[in-house]
């Protein structure tokens, strides 16, 4: 039986094709360990692969900008094949009934163990729920490390240290509830892969197409210490750079020497703001004093930091942007990216937008960017205290003001 997974492409990003599609690829494995022919089709990058006419299924993952893109995909398909369609990812978690009314199936969840056992009723037309809600591997060592000969990994260009880099998951979940931020509405339990794990991924990808460098996708690399003391001494004699994502505070001196010491170049870091009052509305258990000590002793170790700054969230005022921005300037930041806030479908701030002050939210899912190009925003909504035109004032004061002391941007690091 044949399975054709598929990406739509992501036009708004400075750069859709810079890293393959993690989630496909681990069902896609799976699938493959279960016996099924499957394909990935990657749309990213202005690529437009050839869709089989045969396939027995079609799944796609969804993001909430790609959505209109998506459709346009599947219209493709409904062009040639009555095969049933299914969809998952972010946009189809957070509004699966709205979703199910344009596509056969919706999953919610880590799918790996379940959308192998559903193929079949699918195919058959004899799955009578459309909606789905697949049960998360809990030990991810019982995951097989991903076919990456399911894509053509050397058209992917992310680049860390100069170098093009793999990007690779060593957990999933997050134990925050930051309002901002999408995941804050799961209830999945954090679960890392174990130090031997990921380390027998990567040898195992360096055997077979050379590593130069490594990207860590996870959202937060620092969130399990034993894991981190266990995965570093490894990582230093695999000796290839690497970069992660972590929390700011949670930088003390152990964890950047062991950072550091085995080859990480750089940490993308949430500061989101420099002003406290944000960070509480945000609900991130972050504080500015202690982002500026760890951010002071990663700098000190000779680790880029590359911050993620939030302008916009309901409350923001000008007395908050100014202070953000004077409390940033004393941050040993190398670079950063400003995003505007966004009440992404799933989060808080957009399921009940009246506790927000929110007086209107676009129903245009390409609005629901957070950074397009090199440094544009979206304005996917208004606040009873913010309109657009105020919101693009405070973004264009904060990048003018930042641009004095950190690079906007790393461009010539980050792109091949």
């Amino acid at each position: 039986m044949n399975v054709c997974l598929l990406r739509p492409p992501s036009p708004e990003l400075l750069n859709d094709r810079i890293d393959p599609p993690i989630g496909l690829l681990y069902l896609g494995t799976s699938l493959k360990e279960h016996g099924y022919h499957v394909e990935i089709l990657d749309f990213a990058g202005g690529e437009n692969p050839e869709i089989p006419a045969d396939a027995d299924i079609y799944g796609f993952t969804l993001f909430t900008t790609s959505y209109t893109n998506t459709l346009e995909i599947r219209d493709r398909i409904r062009d040639m094949s009555e095969a049933p369609i299914i969809v998952g990812g972010p946009h189809a978690q957070a509004l699966p009934v709205a979703t199910s009314k344009d596509f056969d199936y919706v999953f919610i969840g880590e799918s790996e163990h379940t959308l192998p056992l559903l193929i079949e009723p699918m195919v058959k037309g004899s799955l009578e729920e459309r909606i789905i809600e697949a049960k998360a591997p809990l030990n991810l060592d019982e995951l097989a490390f991903n076919d990456y000969s399911l894509v053509d990994l050397g058209s992917y260009n992310r680049v860390v240290s100069g170098e093009i880099a793999v990007s690779i998951l060593s957990g999933r979940g997050c134990p925050w509830k930051c309002k901002y931020c999408y995941t804050a509405a799961l209830e999945i339990k954090v679960r890392m892969r174990s130090p031997e794990h990921v380390m027998g991924e990567l040898y195992k990808l360096d055997e077979e197409y050379g590593i130069d460098a490594i990207r860590f996708i996870d959202d937060n690399f620092l969130m399990n210490k034993t894991f981190l003391r266990g995965i570093t001494p490894m990582l230093k004699n695999l000796g290839k750079p690497y970069r992660v994502y972590g929390r700011a505070q949670d930088l003390t001196e152990e964890i950047v020497d062991l950072l550091a010491d085995s080859g990480c170049v750089m940490i993308g870091c949430g500061i989101e703001s420099g002003s406290q009052k944000m960070h509480e509305l945000m609900n991130t258990k972050k504080y500015v004093e202690k982002m500026k000590e760890g951010v002071r002793l990663a700098s000190k170790a000779g680790i880029k930091i590359r911050a993620g700054l939030i302008v916009g969230f309901p409350g923001e005022t000008w007395e908050t942007v100014r202070e953000s921005v004077d409390e940033l300037k004393e941050m040993d930041i190398d670079s950063y990216n400003l995003f505007n806030f966004i009440p992404l479908p799933g989060t808080d701030p957009f399921i009940h937008p009246e506790k927000y002050g929110i007086t209107w939210l676009s129903e245009n899912w390409k609005d629901y960017y957070m950074l397009q190009g090199e440094n544009e925003a979206a304005y996917a909504f208004e606040h009873v205290d913010l309109d657009k035109e105020t919101l693009a004032e405070m973004r264009q004061y904060m990048i003018s003001e930042l641009d004095k002391v950190f690079l906007p941007s790393l461009k010539d690091v980050e792109f091949k």
